[in-house]
């Protein structure tokens, strides 16, 4: 039976919590949390528990309608924490135990929860801009999903303060309601951290955006060959040997209809070898059109690493294509990526 319920909304997310004094062979009270944002996507559940044996003992009332109550303000916290840090989605379908003794905080750096921090901030102005982030901070929350150490995180907000990179604004400022927000020092040190944390994505992106560039120009439609073999790795959450073999194969088809491109055989080139001989061909290109032997030198041993790696996963798959799961996801990203890589250095050299 329902013993308590709570309705709240926070950052654009419609929360809803059932606390019961018991579900199920659970011997203690439970906090049933489903959390959606307002225009019904991205649906998230979860559970909070306390064991019955807890009652009674440090920070949990002896009294079950008011643990119940503690439960869900800490199922409140929890998720609440979650959407200011953007991991709510983790939450989905997990049961979250009170452990005996109280949580035990990890060891993390000074600057790793100044980062969560200012991070978090931003992402408040992110969610609710009209607001100019004029939404309370849900230190306990954060807490219980980065696993801090509360008293770390209170010494590193006043400092944050101190230095001018948060400001308070408004009074009443109490644990797991914080009344501060970033200011624009905060901000701009929130965006130098953000640039830091994505720097290995965006270097990456920042190839892939240069060879679909390329690729519009000449050959659309091989720019969505290579979205479409992204996409089918990135939304599957696991991959048989047999769709990785597909992934392997449709690899190889781009490179040679890379390769096969009028735009790389005009009249500098004297011969085209035939399709399947890729890296005769990519050696006839690179001698034709690239001035410098050390960048195709480099160039060609980047290529026959790549076809030397794809060899090995294919032999790899026939040997073991009756051992299920000796290939996988894996392996087809790094295909796909490896790919991307090739073209994207291949297309800037051959001056595309």
């Amino acid at each position: 039976m329902v013993e308590l319920r709570a309705d709240e909304e926070y950052l654009g997310y419609r929360i809803e919590i059932r606390g019961i004094r018991r579900a199920g062979d659970f011997p203690g009270p439970v906090a049933i949390v489903e959390a959606a944002t307002r225009d019904g996507r991205g649906g998230y559940r979860f559970q909070e528990l306390l064991d019955g044996a807890l009652l009674g003992s440090e920070d949990w009332s002896r009294d079950e309608d008011t643990a119940v109550r503690q439960l869900t303000d800490r199922a409140l916290h929890r998720v609440r924490g979650a959407i200011i840090l953007d991991r709510v989605h983790e939450l989905d379908g997990g049961k979250f135990y009170v452990q005996a003794g109280g949580d035990q905080p990890l060891k993390r750096s000074r600057d790793y929860i100044q980062r969560v921090v200012l991070q978090a901030l931003e992402r408040v102005i992110h969610l609710v801009p009209a607001n100019d982030g004029m939404e309370t901070f849900d230190d306990i929350g954060v807490c219980l999903v980065e696993g801090l150490d509360p008293a770390e995180l209170e010494y590193v907000l006043k400092r944050l303060e101190r230095a001018g990179m948060i400001e308070y604004w408004s009074i009443g400022d109490q644990p797991g309601s914080r009344v501060f927000r970033a200011t624009d020092t905060g901000l701009l040190a929130a965006d130098r951290l953000i640039l830091h944390t994505n720097a290995p994505g965006f270097l990456l992106e920042e190839s892939i955006a240069q060879l679909d560039r390329t690729l519009n120009r000449v050959e659309p439609a091989l720019v969505d060959k290579l979205t479409e073999l992204a996409a089918r790795v990135a939304e599957a959450r696991d991959l048989t040997e047999h769709d990785v073999g597909e992934v392997a194969q449709a690899c190889e088809q781009v490179i040679q209809e890379f390769l096969d491109l009028d735009t790389h055989w005009d009249g500098s080139v004297s011969e085209r070898p035939e399709k399947g001989r890729t890296r005769d061909r990519l050696r006839i290109l690179l001698k034709a059109k690239v001035d410098s032997d050390t960048e195709a030198e480099m160039m060609t041993a980047f290529y026959d690493y790549v076809v030397a790696w794809f060899g090995r996963l294919e032999t790899f798959i026939h040997k073991y294509r009756h051992l299920p799961g000796q290939a996988n996801r894996r392996h087809a990203q790094r295909r796909v990526t490896y790919t991307y890589l090739l073209l994207a250095d291949l297309s800037e050299l051959l001056a595309m």
